[in-house]
């Protein structure tokens, strides 16, 4: 297909059901949102940041069971430039290869990934191949003890969640949630409880009784 000239603003793209097909695929686009479509067993990405995009909410989304990836950030060489500014929240991540890839040279600014479902994912729940710092706080990894990365100090090299593939510098996912209940009632999308909201502060132990309450 053509390749956009001109910059797309403020645009929604919402409440579709796309089962067995292609992605949502975003080039040029900024100050819009993806919100409370579902997305299912794609041969490829659920969602894919191409290029040149920016200020982007992404939310409320259930993507499940892609081949490769649920939200993909990369450039894709269309003359546009990385992507950035990126808000991921409060979406179902799940049994896909990647639930979110950054890929190299495919982020600028900003991104957070907070307050998702993402579990199963087979490759990585988290991969960030950039050189931007991605908070990836308040998430859950499909364990209460967190993600497993060597970085996470309460497990580390252990199974836990999902991988958390990248340095400690550009990924920071403490603190989590702890449990991945989703208390939206069955819609579009994950709402954790409100306990959850407050995930442990550190990825440490201690054997204080008075710590558990």
């Amino acid at each position: 297909g053509a390749t956009p000239t001109t910059v797309n603003n403020n645009v929604t793209i919402s409440n579709n059901v796309i089962t067995n097909d292609g992605s949502i695929y975003l080039l040029q686009l900024t100050n819009s949102r993806i919100t409370g479509n579902s997305i299912s067993g794609g041969n490829g990405t659920g969602i894919r940041v191409a290029s040149g995009d920016s200020n982007l909410e992404i939310d409320h989304n259930d993507i499940t069971n892609e081949t490769t990836t649920a939200i993909r950030v990369i450039d894709d060489g269309y003359g546009f430039g990385p992507n950035s500014n990126i808000n991921v929240h409060n979406n179902h991540l799940d049994n896909n290869a990647y639930g979110v890839r950054i890929d190299t040279g495919g982020l600028t600014g900003t991104m957070s990934v907070n307050n998702n479902h993402i579990s199963g994912n087979a490759t990585a729940g988290l991969e960030n191949a950039s050189t931007t710092s991605v908070d990836a706080s308040a998430n859950w990894w499909g364990s209460a003890d967190g993600p497993n990365s060597p970085d996470n100090t309460f497990h580390p090299n252990n199974p836990a969640g999902d991988k958390v593939n990248g340095p400690a510098t550009f990924v920071h996912f403490v603190p989590w949630l702890t449990s991945g209940t989703d208390t939206d009632g069955g819609a579009v999308g994950f709402l954790p409880g409100a306990l959850d909201n407050t995930p442990p502060a550190t990825s440490t132990i201690d054997l204080i009784d008075a710590s558990d309450t």
